[in-house]
């Protein structure tokens, strides 16, 4: 003789789970940062560069979408005199330095006063910047832009509008003095979809940054590639310094989201530096999950059921089934079941994909279909013989049950088969 419970769940509570609400995302407006120039050798005359800027988000429909451009200019200068800085062929801008007798480590804002940083849709842009030291001598210079801007998030239920985000990694620091070469291992997540773009990364550079003293050069170097030597003058006193180290050759590359490894090393010739430390900042392009994905899972835990009333009876658990739609859809439904001979528990519950062969709390009964029972695989060591039970469900958006997708599977009954 089989006894079969049934329960029947209401379709409003399974719904919660997995409505896609048609919001829009309360944050609006991003920063991003962008390398612009550094220079290895010592600059006393003019000099200029192109860069490229890239805008991923939606900005067609917003009046002046750029609330803030500037650049931030560093180095260590002797001399005295003044910097001019200029962005195409607008918004000359000059900062007078005083004069020093020693080299003085230095931080100036150039703000896009003239709003030529300005676009009007998602793109690339192309801009020049230009740099002409008058009566001083730079080292060690490093420009990058900073950049805050509005724009139209999407309609959806997770407010994925943003297409370019800049990450910060924390690659090395140093408690000791470094006068001989150090390198680091170290690694980068990539957390979203940029298996679509082409050259997702946008800019890469490391910020190295300390106290040194003495005078002489410092080398970088990325993997086995990408070195760089800059110098740095001659000191009496210890002096601070930050250094701009772009990889220029693309050797931070990745094809697809993960953890990916690199090296960083780092030589000093002639200088003591002290409290060293580098930072990767990381801007990269991704496509933003689409707007009808569910969330992975979701889930919902029965109440509790009692097999025989009296207690007379000892239950012997056989399968469990569902009924209901995947939606047309690779979607799953998925279970685990708890007993106890105690109304309050304690509940343990287990679930296993291979037959029985393991049976954990992280495993799950897949029926792989409605109207498909799946067997009790795990009843003979946990579950018989136990008067009360409970079960968790799982319904998943996807096949993997890991990733977002766009299934709604919908569960009428839940039918668990057991026999005295």
């Amino acid at each position: 003789m089989s006894i079969i419970s049934k329960i029947i769940f209401g379709l409003t509570i399974l719904a919660l789970f997995f409505s896609a609400k048609q919001v829009l995302a309360a944050d609006n407006i991003k920063t991003a940062e962008f390398y612009v120039y550094d220079s290895n050798t010592a600059l006393s005359s003019p000099a200029n560069q192109d860069f490229q800027i890239y805008i991923g988000d939606n900005i067609s429909a917003v009046t002046n979408p750029v609330k803030s451009a500037y650049f931030k200019i560093s180095g260590t200068y002797t001399g005295g005199g003044s910097i001019n800085f200029q962005l195409d062929s607008g918004n000359s801008q000059t900062f007078t330095l005083p004069s020093v007798a020693n080299p003085t480590y230095f931080e100036l804002f150039y703000a896009d006063n003239s709003s030529i940083i300005n676009p009007a849709s998602a793109g690339t842009y192309s801009y020049n910047f230009a740099l002409t030291p008058s009566g001083v001598t730079i080292y060690g210079t490093a420009v990058k832009l900073n950049l805050t801007y509005q724009y139209t998030p999407v309609s959806c239920a997770d407010g994925s509008g943003q297409k370019v985000k800049t990450a910060e990694f924390y690659i090395y620091d140093s408690n000791a003095a470094i006068s001989s070469p150090s390198n680091q291992d170290f690694q980068i997540y990539i957390g979203d979809n940029i298996s679509t773009v082409t050259n997702p990364v946008k800019s890469a550079y490391f910020k190295i940054s300390g106290t040194y003293t003495g005078g002489g050069t410092v080398n970088f170097q990325l993997n086995s590639g990408n070195s760089q030597t800059f110098t740095l003058p001659s000191v009496g006193n210890p002096t601070y310094f930050e250094l701009l180290y772009a990889d220029v050759s693309l050797i931070i590359n990745p094809a697809s989201g993960g953890t990916y490894s690199y090296n960083f090393s780092l030589t000093p010739s002639g200088v003591t530096i002290y409290g060293a430390n580098v930072m990767l900042d990381l801007t990269h392009q991704y496509i933003p999950p689409s707007c009808n994905n569910m969330p992975p899972t979701g889930g919902l835990t029965s109440v509790i059921f009692d097999t025989t009333q009296s207690g007379t009876l000892k239950p012997a658990y056989n399968s469990i089934m569902w009924e209901g739609t995947l939606n047309g859809g690779v979607g799953r439904v998925r279970f685990q079941l708890a007993s106890s001979d105690n109304s309050s528990g304690p509940w343990d519950y287990f679930g296993s994909s291979d037959n029985g062969v393991t049976c954990n709390s992280s495993s799950w009964y897949d029926p792989g279909a409605p109207d498909a029972p799946a067997e009790i695989t795990c009843a003979s060591a946990y579950h018989n013989n136990q008067r009360y039970y409970r079960y968790k469900i799982q319904l998943c958006s996807n096949d993997d049950c890991a990733t977002s997708g766009s299934i709604t599977p919908e569960v009428d009954d839940v039918i668990v088969n057991w026999a005295p």
